[in-house]
């Protein structure tokens, strides 16, 4: 990243990132989770409120490789950091709905590995 090699600098991850001017990527996260918790928050009929966990049915076919991670996926991947916990659209509604909840599982998001 930016001409810098890891195995000559031994930079930390909180260094590199004051060096490139990047947020962490746990604070990115937090934002979106955050913003993801207002939206569900909002009135059932708002259409934020719908289209926040909105999943097109369309599938790309025959792509070579990994498919593509959804959202609605990536959502229970950030707040548990375990792959194999998968929550429904409706139980993340329910968890943004307490707020505290919400707010412990967002406080208790560990950095990922890089």
């Amino acid at each position: 990243m930016c001409g810098i090699k890891q195995s000559e600098t031994q930079l930390t991850n909180e260094e590199l990132d004051k060096i490139v001017k990047q947020r962490p990527i746990t604070e990115e996260l937090k934002r979106q989770l955050k913003f993801i918790e207002h939206c569900l928050r909002m009135p059932p009929d708002e259409p934020v409120n719908i289209y926040v966990l909105y999943q097109s049915k369309v599938r790309e076919r025959n792509k070579i490789g990994r498919p593509t991670a959804q959202y609605i996926e990536q959502i229970p991947r950030f707040l548990t950091n375990d792959n194999r916990v998968k929550l429904t659209p409706s139980e993340i509604t329910k968890y943004a709905i307490d707020k505290r909840s919400w707010s412990s599982l967002i406080t208790e998001l560990q950095k990922p590995d890089r």
